[in-house]
C-alpha cells in the first residue's frame, strides 16, 4: 500500500516537472535557388587543386567545388577586400590585402602571413613570390621558404596584376602597357602596348603574348605577338571590350571572355575553335585546368562557370538569380528576386520554393521589381539598352507593358524603384523624379526632382506602402513623402545623413540605415522619432525592412538587428552574406550574395538572439559623400605592339595627381 502511494506521488511529481528548454524549430525554413556552383562574392581567382576547383572571392571567401558543383566554403570574409591570390605549396592559398592571410585548403583554417612588408599586389610560383605594396612601390621577388625579400623588378611602381610564368614575370599598367621581366636579374625583357583594358596572357613556353587592344571605336581586339621579335601573329576582333584572357598549358589555345560570349581560338594564328555562351556579368578571371580538359570562368555573377573541353559541354547548371540579390518583394504565394550580378529577376512560388519564370534574361536588363498578390511589375531595358519598359506579369504570363519616354538629354529612363498603386496603377522613380501611372499605364502625375545644382541628379531610393498611400523618396540629401493616390506632397525636408530606407506598412514612419545605425523619422513631419547605434564595423551591404508596423529590421555586416522603436533593447541575429530583406507575416526573406534567397521564421531567429542595449546613433557629417568620385586619366594607350626597350613606361600619371576639392567644407 505504501509503495503504491509512493509511485503515485512520483508520477504526479513527474507530471508537474518544468519542461526542458529546447531551441525553437524553424519548420518553414527554405532556400530559393540551388547552392551548387555559387560563391558568396565576385570570383577574382580560380585554381585547380587535385580534383577540386578552388576559387577566391573579392570579399575574402575561399570555396572549393567538385565536378558536380557541390561546394565547401573553406574560409569566409577573412579579408574585407582581396587584391591578389597565390598558391602556397599544394594545400594553401595566400590572399593579399590589408591583412595578408594564408588559408589552409585541407583544414579550412586561416592565419596571418607575416612577411613584414605590405602585400597588395601578388603572384606566386613554387617557392617564389612577387610582392608589391600599393601602387607607387616596386614589385619585389620574395623567397617563401626563407621569408626574405630579394631584388626589386625595375620600373614596376605602377604595374599591377603580376603573374609568374617560369623564370619570367609579366604585369600590366592598365590601359597603357604590359611588361615582361627576368626574375633572376630584375631587368625588363620586353614591353608591349595595351589598349583600354588590363587583359593579357603569356604562354607557358614564353613565346606568345596576348593583349587586349583598342584599334578604334566601336571596335576592340585581342592581339597575339611573338615575344622575341614583336611580330603580330593574330588579331581577333570584337564588338566589346575583352574582360579576361587565358592561354592553356600547351600554349596552343587562347580563351577570351567578352560580354556574353567566350571565344576559344588556336595559337598562334587565331583560328576559331568554338564560341561559348558566357555570362551577362563582368568577367574577372579565366583559367584552364593543368591537363587542359576544363575551362573555368568567374566574375560578378558569383557563379563558377565550367566547360569540358572535350566536347565543350557546360558543367554548371544554375537556376535563380546570379550575383548579389539586391531587391526582394513578397506577397502571398509570390516572391520576386532581383540580382545585380547579371541584372536578372526571378519569380518564385513561396509554397514550393521553386522558380515560376525568369523575368530577365539575355537582352533584358532588369532595374527594379515589385509584386502584390496578383501582379508582378518589372522595369527593364531592351533593344540594347535603347528603350526602358515597365511590364506587368500575372504569374508566368506578361499581360501588358509601357515604353517610358526618354529622360533628360534624350537618355534612356532608368527606373530605380517601382510599385503598385491602389486601383490598378503603378508608380516609379527615374532621374530623381516620382511618376504615377493610371491603370491604363498613362501618366497621371509626376513629382519633379528636388532642386539641385548637379548635372545628373542621383536617381534616389524609394519605398512605399502596399497601396502607395505613402511613397518615400530620398535623393540629393532631401526626403520627400508623397501620396500617390491623392497626388500631393506630404512633407519635403532636408536629411543629410543618407543611407537606405524603408517606410512602415502603415505609412507613419520612415527608417534609414547607414554605417552609424538605424534612424526612424515621422513620415508626416520628418521629425526624429528615435535611433539605434550599431557597435560594429562599417559595411557596404545595408538593407532595411519593416516586420509589421512596429518592428524594423536592418542588416548590419553579417548580422540582422530587429528593433521596436522606443524599446530599450534590440535583438541581434546572425545573417551572413545578406544584401536584402523582405517580410511576410512571421517569415523573413534574406537575399544573399550567392544569388539565393533564404526564408526563416523571425520568431525562431529571435528565440536565439542576443540583446543589444539601445544607444542613439551619432550625428552624421552633413558633408558626407558630397565630394563623390572624380574620374580622369587615360582612355587607352595609342601604342600597339612591341614598344622601344629603352622607355621607362613607369612615370607618374599627372591625370591622377592629388586634387584639391573646393567647397567640401561648406566654405
Amino acid at each position: 500500500m505504501c509503495r503504491s502511494v509512493v509511485f503515485v506521488l512520483l508520477a504526479l511529481a513527474a507530471c508537474h516537472r518544468a519542461p526542458a528548454t529546447t531551441p525553437t524549430r524553424d519548420t518553414t525554413a527554405a532556400v530559393f535557388g540551388d547552392e551548387a556552383w555559387r560563391t558568396p562574392g565576385s570570383i577574382d581567382h580560380i585554381d585547380f587543386v587535385g580534383d577540386r576547383i578552388v576559387v577566391t572571392t573579392d570579399d575574402g571567401s575561399v570555396v572549393a567545388f567538385d565536378r558536380t558543383g557541390a561546394r565547401r566554403v573553406l574560409a569566409e570574409d577573412v579579408l574585407p577586400w582581396v587584391s591578389g591570390t597565390g598558391r602556397l605549396g599544394e594545400h594553401a592559398l595566400l590572399l593579399a590585402g590589408e591583412r595578408p592571410t594564408v588559408v589552409d585548403l585541407r583544414a579550412g583554417t586561416s592565419r596571418p602571413f607575416d612577411a613584414k612588408l605590405e602585400v597588395r599586389r601578388l603572384a606566386t610560383a613554387g617557392t617564389r613570390a612577387l610582392i608589391g605594396g600599393k601602387t607607387g612601390t616596386p614589385l619585389t621577388v620574395f623567397d617563401l621558404e626563407r621569408m626574405t625579400p630579394g631584388i626589386a623588378l625595375e620600373q614596376t611602381r605602377h604595374f599591377e596584376e603580376p603573374v609568374i610564368v617560369g623564370d619570367w614575370a609579366v604585369a600590366a599598367r592598365p590601359q597603357k602597357t604590359v611588361g615582361i621581366w627576368d626574375l633572376a636579374t630584375g631587368k625588363r625583357h620586353r614591353i608591349f602596348g595595351l589598349g583600354n583594358t588590363s587583359a593579357f596572357a603569356l604562354s607557358s613556353d614564353h613565346e606568345l603574348l596576348a593583349v587586349g587592344t583598342f584599334p578604334g571605336q566601336p571596335h576592340w581586339a585581342v592581339d597575339v605577338y611573338r615575344v622575341e621579335d614583336g611580330t603580330r601573329t593574330a588579331t581577333i576582333g570584337f564588338a566589346c571590350n575583352p574582360d579576361a584572357l587565358a592561354i592553356n598549358a600547351t600554349s596552343d589555345r587562347l580563351a577570351i571572355a567578352c560580354d556574353e560570349e567566350v571565344r576559344v581560338v588556336k595559337l598562334p594564328g587565331g583560328e576559331p575553335v568554338t564560341t561559348l555562351p558566357g555570362t551577362q556579368a563582368y568577367v574577372r578571371t579565366l583559367a584552364w585546368s593543368p591537363k587542359g580538359d576544363l575551362l573555368a570562368l568567374g566574375g560578378n555573377d558569383n557563379i563558377l562557370h565550367v566547360w569540358s573541353t572535350r566536347d565543350w559541354t557546360r558543367l554548371d547548371h544554375v537556376k535563380g538569380s546570379r550575383g548579389d540579390v539586391r531587391e526582394l518583394d513578397v506577397a502571398g504565394r509570390t516572391l520576386v528576386s532581383h540580382a545585380w550580378g547579371d541584372s536578372s529577376a526571378w519569380l518564385w512560388s513561396t509554397e514550393t520554393a521553386k522558380p515560376i519564370i525568369e523575368l530577365g534574361g539575355p537582352g533584358r536588363d532588369v532595374f527594379a521589381t515589385a509584386t502584390d498578390a496578383n501582379v508582378t511589375l518589372v522595369a527593364l531595358t531592351v533593344n540594347g539598352g535603347k528603350e526602358a519598359v515597365i511590364e506587368r506579369w500575372r504569374g508566368p504570363a506578361r499581360v501588358d507593358h509601357v515604353v517610358l519616354p526618354a529622360s533628360t538629354y534624350g537618355l534612356t529612363a532608368l527606373v530605380r524603384e517601382l510599385g503598385h498603386v491602389a486601383g490598378g496603377g503603378l508608380w516609379y522613380t527615374a532621374g530623381g523624379r516620382l511618376v504615377v501611372l493610371d491603370q491604363r499605364l498613362a501618366q497621371a502625375w509626376a513629382l519633379p526632382a528636388p532642386d539641385t545644382d548637379e548635372l545628373n541628379p542621383p536617381d534616389g531610393e524609394a519605398s512605399a506602402t502596399a497601396d502607395a498611400r505613402r511613397v518615400a523618396l530620398y535623393g540629393s540629401q532631401t526626403l520627400t513623402v508623397a501620396d500617390a493616390i491623392e497626388q500631393r506632397v506630404v512633407v519635403q525636408a532636408p536629411y543629410p545623413c543618407g543611407g537606405t530606407h524603408a517606410i512602415s506598412p502603415d505609412g507613419k514612419r520612415v527608417a534609414f540605415v547607414d554605417d552609424r545605425g538605424v534612424t526612424v523619422l515621422d513620415a508626416e513631419t520628418a521629425k526624429l522619432i528615435g535611433s539605434l547605434a550599431f557597435p560594429i564595423e562599417p559595411t557596404g551591404d545595408r538593407a532595411i525592412a519593416w516586420s509589421g508596423t512596429d518592428v524594423v529590421a536592418a542588416v548590419a555586416g553579417s548580422r540582422l538587428v530587429a528593433w521596436t522603436p522606443g524599446a530599450a533593447t534590440a535583438d541581434v541575429m546572425p545573417a551572413p552574406n545578406t544584401t536584402s530583406l523582405a517580410f511576410s507575416a512571421d517569415h523573413v526573406y534574406l537575399g544573399r550574395t550567392d544569388g539565393t534567397v533564404a526564408r526563416r521564421s523571425l520568431t525562431a531567429l529571435r528565440a536565439s538572439a542576443t540583446a543589444l542595449a539601445v544607444k542613439p546613433a551619432p550625428a552624421c557629417d552633413e558633408n558626407e559623400d558630397r565630394a563623390g568620385m572624380f574620374g580622369g586619366g587615360s582612355f587607352g594607350t595609342k601604342h600597339r605592339g612591341r614598344l622601344p626597350d629603352d622607355g621607362a613606361y613607369d612615370e607618374d600619371d599627372p591625370a591622377f595627381a592629388p586634387m584639391l576639392f573646393e567647397g567640401v567644407d561648406g566654405d
